[in-house]
């Protein structure tokens, strides 16, 4: 189930789009203590504009060794620094959008080195602290962020985002996973430790090469047991699990047998996937892709399309685009045909489209490509067009 409109006040890509906000400064000269150096002078300044042409044209890595150069020229030209450490701190948001979080690191150091009060290197180191879940130290990060540039209201949710994180995570214990970190109650450590690892660990493999979507950042998965108090009550008590940033699976008088378990985790780690992928998504491609590759719901397919035709005939009206995002609200019989709906739906996009549809579609959304486009691009239809399809294929016992 998936929550998470409304419920994440920022996120580490929230945070990775407030980097541009910063302002590129232009060449500022100092007096020249070289009295034969007018030449380096104006060599120095002609390197500034070009360096500062290729960061606007979008391209930090090559202004990066421009500055470089100009500032070997001019080393205490402040204009000239603080365009290195910009241009160096752009380098270092596309790394850690990569996944090479080691370099983006020590990127954002040197930038930080040559212009300390650097606002987007600051905004890009408090993101990937957060991305690794070292909330404290993105605390520590974003504090200093606002006292020098006091008043953004995004950095000061963002701080009260980060002590929600850092209150959340008292009490727990945290172990590393590959894409993922699982956090329980310290009291529940014997209990957990190793084997639900490693059962996460299959899952987030099998995901993540089924939807060829690969995260940069990990997903944090909290194990709520009883000991943790009002934390391991949902406000849904029919929920197992739900995903609001991250995976929650309620260990409360829920789960059953390990392949229940299993399905739980898997379905949540796709909302999980699909939010890192292509943000907020319509709820009938979030929850359909879910059960598809989450619950596995090939079994009870006939069952589900029965009861879709019941509906249809029952005067129900489909409208997959205007379901929304999330199922929660809804009503019982809602709910069920919407979950049906959105499963049915899916399934006869693969089927009819290709077995490759999700990775195409996955890759294109993570391009920032709307999902819309892509369906159209890749079928030649829009969404309205396909449900109609979909109808006819349901009535006629596809």
């Amino acid at each position: 189930m998936n929550r998470t409109a409304g419920l994440l006040i920022i996120s580490a890509v929230g945070i990775l789009a407030l980097v541009l906000m910063g302002q590129v400064l232009r060449q500022r000269v100092v007096p020249d203590i070289d009295p034969g150096g007018s030449a380096k002078l104006e060599r120095a300044s002609h390197l500034n504009q070009e360096g500062l042409a290729k960061l606007t044209e979008g391209r930090p890595a090559e202004a990066v060794v421009v500055f470089r150069a100009a500032r070997d020229l001019q080393p205490g030209n402040a204009a000239i620094s603080h365009n290195l450490s910009l241009g160096l701190a752009r380098v270092a948001m596309s790394r850690s959008d990569k996944g090479d979080v080691r370099s983006a690191r020590d990127l954002l150091g040197e930038a930080l080195d040559v212009w300390p009060e650097n606002p987007e290197a600051l905004r890009v180191m408090a993101a990937i602290q957060y991305r690794a879940g070292q909330y404290r130290e993105a605390r520590k990060t974003a504090l200093r962020l606002n006292g020098l540039y006091p008043g953004d209201m995004d950095v000061e949710q963002f701080i009260v985002h980060l002590e929600a994180n850092i209150r959340e995570a008292e009490g727990m214990v945290s172990e590393e996973g590959h894409h993922f970190r699982l956090l329980y109650s310290g009291d529940r450590r014997l209990e957990f430790e190793g084997e639900f690892l490693l059962l996460l660990q299959d899952e987030m493999d099998s995901l993540t090469s089924l939807m060829g979507y690969f995260p940069s950042d990990v997903i944090e998965v909290l194990l709520m047991t009883e000991d943790l108090g009002e934390r391991s009550t949902p406000e849904d008590p029919l929920l197992s699990a739900l995903y609001d940033g991250k995976i929650r699976v309620y260990l409360v008088g829920h789960v059953g047998s390990e392949e229940d378990l299993r399905k739980i985790v898997r379905h949540e780690m796709v909302h999980a996937l699909l939010h890192r992928a292509g943000g907020i998504l319509p709820g009938w491609f979030q929850e359909g892709l879910a059960q598809f590759l989450g619950d596995r719901l090939a079994e009870e397919g006939p069952a589900m399309r029965s009861y879709l035709l019941m509906r249809l005939r029952d005067g129900y009206v489909l409208d997959l685009s205007g379901i929304g995002e999330s199922f929660i609200q809804l009503a019982e019989d809602e709910r069920t045909t919407a979950y049906a709906a959105s499963y049915l739906f899916l399934e006869y996009l693969i089927r009819t489209y290709g077995e490759n549809l999700i990775p195409i579609i996955l890759g294109e959304l993570e391009r920032g490509v709307a999902l819309e486009a892509v369906l159209r691009e890749l079928t030649g239809k829009d969404v309205a067009a396909l449900q109609t399809d979909f109808l006819t294929d349901i009535r006629r016992g596809g």
